[in-house]
């Protein structure tokens, strides 16, 4: 379900630069769950994704979304918020405190149903904008 969020976030945000195709969505080697999106993405994604794994923080490079999934160690996360910081990166997780540290969207799944928590300050700090559309969805909630 996550992989398919992630995969439809592009019709609704807007990158200040972004290059045509393929959209490059990176994540932690770590990530245990990571085998899904790719399996996921490469069936639906016609080449339109393009998902790039890490070993470590400081080699992070080129992504338009990298997703940090719970089952990576809250020092990496950080670790990672911190290098992408002030670069146009829609930082994505399902971490309960994602984004108290920095995150712009959190997958928040409650009573099997999929919820966006979007932080618009985290947004702004990435220069990405979000349609009006998409923020008034029921499904999407604003904090700030």
């Amino acid at each position: 379900m996550k992989a398919r969020y992630l995969s439809l976030l592009p019709q609704y945000l807007h990158w200040p630069k972004m290059a045509a195709t393929p959209l490059v969505i990176g994540t932690m080697q770590e990530d245990r769950g990571e085998a899904k999106y790719v399996t996921y993405l490469g069936k639906k994604s016609k080449g339109q994704f393009a998902l790039k794994r890490f070993s470590d923080p400081k080699e992070i490079e080129t992504c338009h979304i990298f997703f940090l999934s719970s089952a990576v160690d809250s020092k990496i996360q950080s670790e990672v918020i911190a290098q992408l910081q002030g670069q146009p990166v829609l930082i994505v997780g399902d971490s309960p405190d994602i984004l108290e540290v920095g995150g712009a969207i959190r997958f928040k799944v409650e009573q099997n149903r999929m919820f966006l928590m979007i932080s618009q300050p985290a947004l702004k700090r990435a220069k990405l904008r979000a349609d009006s559309g998409f923020l008034a969805l029921d499904s999407v909630v604003v904090v700030d």
